[in-house]
């Protein structure tokens, strides 16, 4: 409507829609003002009902005249459609209001002082609301309420009550137990309850009662005891609830008189003034607001405009049938005909069969004379498309064995000689279709159509062959064969066939359900069981019509609780008539089909019967109890026994048949007779009233199993698995969202999938394939038929939403939409808000992001669906604008997404964005010392980078994977990594890059020991950086090379390591400012400067802690134990050596660990605790041999254990050994220094340096194995 003109006021867009509905902005130039127009929805105008009651609001407000009631400007009831004009507000409603964020108490006062008197007012006029919650409560941006939607109040004794009794009228969250009982008693103590329950809300952060699903809540508003608010929110002071005990009173009689008796008890209460300038509430309902006041411009005309990559071009499930009549011509020209006849039959022939597909739904794709392929689910899914296919196919070669025997005579059967000149393949999966964008034409591929004609080509003559994933969709309804299987290219394992013959001869069938060889009881339904057998007893015992529609999402239960009701009912002693029908899709279009259908259970009849079958069949079922009274068949039946009719799938029944069960039921409530009605939710979008007003009519709401019960029957369903892995059954559960039909489907797909194995007696889980489990054919179409509904844009903003994933922001939808299809936020979040009315997504209380809303789809399964219909380069684009926005919106912390940025522009084929964030949340992971996890990223982003454009910023992954490989004390293999990252780098010409990697492999030499290799590596490295003026590369190689030289001459490693800390603190390098003020710190140590070193030691440790990198922190700890060692401060040396070791352990820093051992080793020693020293000694020593480099100092450690345990000749050769070959000769004279008393003993000088000089000879290996013998 938007854009058209209702009288004097001129529809400018959509506000919101309800069941009875939808409220439009509107422009009246006569009054120069903007309104809100309520125009009642199109399929409800025929419901005379309907129209009063809308009518009666339009005069109940009219007459209300009140500053805080939302007032009516005019009013015309028989235009078509009618509507009521109301003041147009620019704010929120409370609940909009309530997602901003909690409001102030003093403000709350204010609003609920002004509700509470319009109450009132409305009360003192005979008037009740009987539906008051916060979405019926609107906010102006003065911070003003203002009470709407008096859609079901009533005028207390003046006009009829059209929602009458026996019906529960209200929001279950905010419904008094008066109005739960729906016994007609609730008045405007009902108003004070619900006026109590948004208090209680708002005040305590939550409402009082909470459950999964409505009908908790119910039961909890009529039996629960009223809980207490300060408990929720301990800020509260616990005066207040007595004075919400008491609106809140099961008993109507015990609430408040009036609603400002209760405002004032609370205002009391609280000890709060309420407030007199609302500036919080203006400043929310003008951030609600602000995009609305972009008024006076008309929405699109269209849903979207089609661009290159719109989702006119879009990926989905299809039954593909590849169809053969070849050898129909074949037998044309063996009986003479020419080639002008035989084309001509031929294309009357492919004309019959294409009927026969249109006439099942489906749509002939394309054919040449010899072959065709039909698609089902091309332009619209339906939930039996695969069932419809396999029809049709049948009934195309019936038309072909008419049109042979045309030409071989009326007598003529198929042989093997001479067989049906027709076979067919049929398979179902995901297809991509494409417009032509001259033909409008679409262009479909996949595997599926491949598939179908190999099927096609290797059926049997007369054949129709089906692949498994379509013979899954149709178990129960068809007699197959099974086939032999069929090795297909690109699939590992050959395929299951199956041979389809006939349609099975039963007037009613039964899809198979449940997981074959399993038998389950029902889980989760209980109470609506009882529910159902109690309203049965009704009708047996007292003799009354009871009517139950039971209502529930596709798969959620309805099925096996009608299966459990049903055995029920055969257990009970008396005679009833029976009757059963099922509506389908294609059934809206037929009047009375689903009469026809009933019958057809009834009397046997069958789809294969003759028409005087039919007759014979109906008459005599009639005839036993009808007689004369064919047109009061149910009334008649009745009288003779009690009648019990279910129908399934009612909300796909046609109007006519809806009207006859209604008329059924109305005109004889004092029947024997029980209608069960099975129902979706949509049932109530074409009839929003139905059952409305009977007070033998009752709804039974069916809501997802919760998790609890999920498990159980997933454990009931694998009770054969001796053990279910925790890991399966989460999965199952996760994706399932409670609903049993989608937990069945999902264990089938894993046991077809070979993760689950079905053995004789008991069954075995793979658990190495359980990665994840694909989405099943049957969920694909039932859910693709769901989406279909859609209209195309809210269809194409949900696809865009799936790429974002299963939770999603509006802002990410809003960029999406703007980017790919040029919408605007306004019309993006109306959008959205429709979704989340059709109960595709949710809304989240919080928001991983600041200032976004934060959703949720609905069902896992429904986003995988979704994202599947998607075609790939649309994704890829898509997944791309996701990554951008989400390093947009990151802000500052952008880094915490890195992972999810990098998946996105994974899947957006953006090689080097993508191994960028691995990069980053690889360099973040080693920081953290979470070092799998890094080496697992570092290694997916270099697995990315292939081609040769990518060699900087693959070698520059390759030397992060190379540190983490040092870091764990791998140095053979960082060294295997850099080799070959030097020469490629030398290969490019790139010197910024090769100073780089040469750095790299120089540091790891130097740690190997290598002094040599070192010295050249880092020596050309410095020289490099130096020249191209590369500050990064400078940092590192200055400090390189002071560690290099840092042994042989400290001064000058002072200079290097002085200059790196000063570049690093210019560019704000932290990192390298920590790592460059450690090395220093050694230097000052080896230079004999104590205090300087000490001083220097403690502010990289700082610095370290700052940044939260634990690995440096390690690293330092241990270097300053050795420091406190020396200077004599022992127990300080200690504490500090073990909290590097324990530090290190925890993180796995292997190669810091023998920094803190060796300390803790020459601490005890120096401690005289020999037998402590020998043990920390051997354990650095199989730390170093495990990374492959020789431990520093321990055979020195080792020589004066030997010394004091009296082997001086041994000792003192061990000590030369170590003077001789350890590769940090300054640290190693200082220890000889330090233990030079005990070295020196009673020998002359001349005497120990001539033992000393006699271990130089001697191997590390052989040393170290001699001590560890000795110490065993």
């Amino acid at each position: 409507m938007i854009g058209k003109k209702l009288r004097a006021y001129e529809i400018t867009e959509e506000i919101g829609s309800g069941g009875m509905a939808t409220v439009f902005r509107a422009y009246q130039p006569s009054m120069d003002r903007h309104v809100a127009i309520k125009v009642i929805h199109s399929n409800i105008l025929h419901d005379g009902a309907l129209r009063e009651r809308f009518q009666r609001e339009a005069r109940l407000i009219a007459r209300l005249e009140h500053p805080h009631l939302l007032p009516v400007y005019d009013f015309d009831g028989e235009h078509n459609p009618p509507y009521i004009v109301m003041r147009y507000l620019e704010g929120g409603t409370l609940k909009q209001v309530q997602q901003q964020g909690r409001v102030p108490r003093d403000e709350f006062l204010y609003i609920l002082r002004q509700l509470a008197g319009a109450l009132d007012y409305a009360h003192r006029q005979g008037v009740v609301h009987r539906d008051l919650k916060p979405s019926n409560v609107m906010i102006d941006r003065e911070g003003n309420a203002f009470l709407t939607d008096f859609g079901i109040a009533r005028a207390s004794g003046r006009e009829k009550d059209l929602t009458g009794t026996g019906l529960m009228i209200g929001t279950p969250g905010y419904m008094a137990p008066e109005q739960a009982r729906a016994d007609g008693m609730a008045d405007k103590a009902a108003d004070i309850y619900s006026l109590g329950v948004i208090a209680f809300e708002v005040l305590a952060g939550s409402p009082p009662y909470e459950h999964e699903n409505g009908f908790e809540v119910i039961l909890a508003h009529i039996n629960s005891p009223i809980p207490k608010a300060s408990e929720r929110d301990t800020k509260l002071p616990k005066a207040i609830d007595p004075v919400l005990a008491r609106a809140l009173a099961k008993e109507p009689s015990n609430r408040f008189v009036t609603a400002t008796e209760f405002v004032e008890s609370l205002i009391g209460a609280l000890r709060i003034k309420p407030s007199e300038a609302p500036a919080a509430l203006q400043s929310m309902t003008q951030t609600i607001s602000v995009d609305q006041l972009s008024s006076h411009r008309k929405k699109k005309d269209e849903a979207e405009t089609p661009g290159p990559d719109t989702p006119s071009d879009q990926q989905r499930q299809i039954t593909a049938v590849s169809v053969n009549v070849k050898e129909l011509a074949e037998i044309l020209y063996e009986k003479g005909a020419d080639a002008e006849r035989v084309r001509s039959t031929m294309d009357a022939v492919w004309g019959a069969l294409s009927e026969i597909a249109k006439g099942h739904g489906g749509a002939t794709h394309s054919h040449t004379e010899d072959t065709g392929l039909i698609l089902w689910g091309r332009d619209r899914a339906r939930e039996d498309d695969s069932e419809n296919a396999i029809r049709a196919t049948l009934a195309m070669r019936d038309k072909v064995v008419t049109e042979t025997r045309k030409v071989l005579g009326a007598k003529w059967e198929p042989t093997e000689e001479n067989p049906l000149p027709f076979s067919a393949g049929i398979t179902t999966g995901p297809v991509l279709l494409e417009r032509e964008s001259d033909s409008g034409n679409y262009v479909a591929s996949g595997a599926p159509i491949t598939l179908a004609g190999r099927l096609k080509d290797s059926a049997p003559p007369g054949g129709i062959l089906v692949a498994h994933e379509t013979f899954t969709l149709v178990r129960g309804v068809f007699t197959f064969t099974q086939g032999e299987p069929l090795r297909v290219r690109g699939r590992k394992e050959p395929i299951e066939v199956y041979v389809v013959t006939q349609v099975k001869p039963r007037a009613f069938r039964l899809r198979a359900q449940g997981i074959e060889g399993v038998e389950t009881k029902m889980i989760g339904r209980e109470i609506e069981l009882r529910l159902l057998q109690e309203a049965l007893t009704l009708t047996l015992e007292d003799g009354e019509t009871q009517v139950v529609t039971v209502v529930g999402e596709a798969g959620v239960g309805k099925s096996r609780l009608l299966f459990e009701f049903s055995n029920w009912t055969d257990l009970q002693e008396q005679t009833i008539w029976f009757f059963q029908a099922r509506a389908t899709q294609p059934s809206m279009l037929e009047p009375y089909s689903l009469t026809r259908d009933l019958f057809s259970f009834r009397f046997r009849i069958l789809d294969s019967d003759p028409l005087a079958v039919v007759h014979e069949k109906f008459v005599k079922g009639v005839a036993e109890f009808l007689q004369d009274y064919l047109g009061e068949l149910f009334t008649t039946a009745s009288r003779v026994n009690p009648v019990m009719i279910h129908i399934e799938d009612i909300h796909w029944a046609d109007d006519r048949s809806l009207d006859l069960v209604n008329n059924l039921v109305r005109d004889n409530t004092g029947l024997p007779l029980f209608v069960l009605c099975m129902a979706r939710p949509s049932l109530y979008e074409r009839r929003p009233q139905w059952g409305e007003g009977q007070r033998f009519h009752e709804r039974i709401q069916l809501e997802p199993l919760s998790q609890l019960s999920s498990r159980r029957l997933v454990r009931e369903l694998l009770k054969h698995v001796p053990e279910v892995p925790a890991a399966l059954r989460d999965l199952v559960v996760d994706r399932a969202d409670g609903n049993p039909f989608y937990i069945e489907e999902l264990i089938k797909a894993l046991i077809d999938d070979r993760v689950i194995i079905k053995g004789e007696e008991t069954w075995s889980v793979d658990t190495s394939r359980l990665s994840t489990v694909r989405v099943p054919a049957t969920l694909t179409g039932v859910l693709q038929a769901r989406l279909d509904t859609l209209p195309a844009q809210l269809y194409q903003l949900l696809q865009r939403a799936s790429v974002v994933g299963r939770i999603f922001w509006d802002s990410a939808a809003i960029h999406l939409s703007r980017e790919a299809a040029g919408l605007k936020t306004a019309e993006v979040q109306t959008m959205l808000e429709d979704l989340r009315d059709r109960e595709m997504i949710l809304q989240r209380e919080e928001s991983g992001f600041a200032g976004t809303v934060e959703y949720v789809f609905r069902h896992a399964i429904l986003r995988d669906v979704t994202y599947e219909t998607v075609i790939p380069r649309q994704r890829r684009a898509l997944h791309r604008l996701v990554g951008d926005w989400l390093l947009d919106v990151g802000g500052e912390r952008a880094g915490e997404h890195t992972l999810l940025v990098a998946e996105h522009y994974g899947r957006a084929e953006e090689a080097s964005l993508a191994a960028a964030q691995l990069a980053k949340a690889g360099e973040r992971a080693i920081q953290l010392a979470t070092y799998e996890e890094a080496a697992t990223l570092l290694q997916r982003a270099h697995e990315m980078l292939t081609g040769s454009e990518h060699t900087a910023q693959r070698l520059g992954i390759e030397m992060l994977r190379a540190n983490l490989e040092a870091i764990r004390g791998h140095y053979a293999k960082a060294v295997e990594i850099l080799k070959p990252a030097v020469e490629e780098a030398r290969s490019t010409g790139d010197i910024r890059l090769l100073a780089k990697v040469l750095g790299q492999l120089g540091r790891v030499a130097m740690w190997q020991g290598d002094d040599a290799a070192s010295a050249k590596y880092i020596g050309e490295a410095l020289e490099l950086s130096r020249k191209v003026g590369d500050k990064d590369a400078l940092i590192f190689n200055l400090r390189q090379m002071g560690n290099a030289i840092v042994q042989t001459n400290p001064r000058e490693s002072i200079r290097y390591q002085e200059e790196s800390v000063q570049l690093a603190r210019q560019v704000g390098d932290k990192y390298s400012e920590a790592h460059g003020l450690n090395s220093l710190a050694i230097a000052f140590q080896l230079d004999d400067r104590p205090e300087q070193a000490m001083a220097t030691f403690a502010k990289s440790l700082e610095l370290n802690r700052e940044r939260g990198d634990r690995l440096n922190e390690a690293m330092v700890l241990g270097n300053m134990a050795g420091l406190y060692s020396a200077a004599g401060e022992l127990e300080t040396a200690e504490r500090t050596a073990k909290e590097s070791v324990a530090i290190a352990k925890e993180i796995g820093a292997h190669s810091v660990l023998p920094t803190g051992q060796t300390a803790l080793a020459e601490i005890c020693l120096r401690q005289g605790r020999d037998t402590e020293a020998r043990v920390w000694a051997r354990t650095a020593a199989e730390t170093c041999r495990s990374m492959g480099i020789p431990p520093s100092q321990i055979a020195l450690l080792y020589g004066i254990l030997e010394i004091r345990s009296g082997d001086r000749r041994k000792g003192l050769a061990w000590v030369g050994f170590t003077r001789a070959h350890d590769p940090n000769k300054m640290e190693i004279a200082a220890a000889i220094r330090s233990f030079w008393s005990v070295i020196r003993g009673d020998d002359s000088e001349e005497e120990v340096e001539a033992a000393m000089r006699g271990g130089e000879g001697l191997k590390l290996e052989e040393i170290l194995a001699e001590a560890e013998a000795e110490g065993a």
